[in-house]
């Protein structure tokens, strides 16, 4: 799954967890713990305060590990 799929889905499901995602800092913590391990443990050493910001980051990531997956693949 990608980060805009896993966005999509976790913001499609936030919305019937009111109780769970109270705000804005608790929303980007499930956001961060449902990633995979090499992103998650990129953005915890940045200080992020907004979900977008985390979601923002957790892309730009992605998009650095596929393009390191590919010079190492050889294309």
């Amino acid at each position: 799954m990608t980060i805009a799929q896993y966005d999509a889905w976790f913001t499609q499901l936030s919305r019937y967890a009111r109780g769970l995602v109270r705000n804005e800092a608790e929303k980007m913590k499930k956001f961060i713990r449902g990633l995979m391990l090499g992103i998650k443990s990129w953005l915890v050493s940045f200080q992020l305060h907004l979900y977008i910001q985390a979601v923002k980051r957790a892309s730009e990531l992605e998009r650095d590990m596929q393009e390191n997956q590919k010079i190492q693949a050889g294309g």
